[in-house]
């Protein structure tokens, strides 16, 4: 008799399960003049920002220098600048003082000048105003458009010091870098930033020809790219008997132009 009941009652929950879903699905039938659907239309609207956007910590992007820096250290305008700007480049790149050398091709990095007081190379500044280990670029690019940008570098000729004579054949090596972005989270270590910027580095000839350093494609490089740069790894390239006694100087000139071609 104690089975029967329990089959019976076993019964009667499988009935009530099954029959469940048919009432839920006749209750979600509207009955005539009955409206069960809306639509709401979501609007945002943006402008680019009209205040200049000035240089940032090179290891976390998202942080003003504070306070600004002058203009001792930034080959850009200190003062940043609005929509596609070339917010900071180094002032100074020096390659130290060295023996002339007859036998054989040189290379002098950027750190040998390192302790040559205000013509000492640039390095870029952190947050708090100290200096960070790296030199290189800071582009912004806040038009709201995404249309792509391409920073180029050409450098002049390097003149000896009251004279005439040059440097034949001289170059200047600046790496890829390690890529950093406003908005990431993040410590990239490649030459490529968040914001889909591509460094690229290059060989520098000192006779005016301008070569890409740093790119972004359409749709890529919102924001403020920073190109970090070891001292370590940016070089003067130097044939042997090219130079005679003395120091020369020349201009590298940074050029940041809209057009990704």
């Amino acid at each position: 008799m104690k089975k029967m009941v329990g089959s019976l009652l076993m019964t009667s929950a499988l009935l009530l399960g099954a029959m469940a879903p048919i009432a839920a699905s006749a209750a979600d039938t509207p009955v005539e003049g009955e409206n069960r659907d809306g639509n709401t239309t979501a609007t945002a609207s943006f402008t680019a920002p009209t205040t200049p956007t000035t240089p940032v910590d090179p290891t976390d992007p998202n942080k003003p220098v504070e306070p600004k820096p002058g203009g001792d250290n930034n080959g850009a305008n200190p003062d940043g600048g609005s929509g596609l700007s070339l917010i900071w480049a180094p002032a100074n790149l020096n390659f130290g003082s060295h023996t002339l050398s007859v036998t054989s091709d040189e290379q002098y990095d950027a750190t040998e000048g390192n302790d040559a007081g205000a013509t000492a190379t640039s390095l870029m500044p952190k947050a708090d105003g100290t200096a960070s280990a790296f030199t290189g670029t800071q582009v912004s690019d806040t038009r709201g458009t995404n249309a792509g940008w391409k920073l180029n570098v050409s450098s002049s000729a390097l003149k000896l010091e009251d004279k005439s004579a040059t440097i034949e054949g001289a170059s200047i090596t600046l790496p890829a870098g390690t890529l950093r972005s406003s908005g990431d989270a993040g410590v990239n270590t490649t030459a490529n930033a968040d914001n889909g910027a591509v460094g690229l580095g290059g060989q520098i000839q000192t006779n005016g020809t301008a070569v890409t350093v740093l790119s972004a494609a359409e749709g890529k490089g919102a924001g403020i790219t920073v190109q970090q740069m070891n001292p370590a790894d940016v070089f003067l390239n130097v044939n042997a008997n090219t130079v005679q006694s003395g120091t020369y100087t020349g201009t590298l000139n940074w050029t940041l132009t809209d057009s990704v071609q």
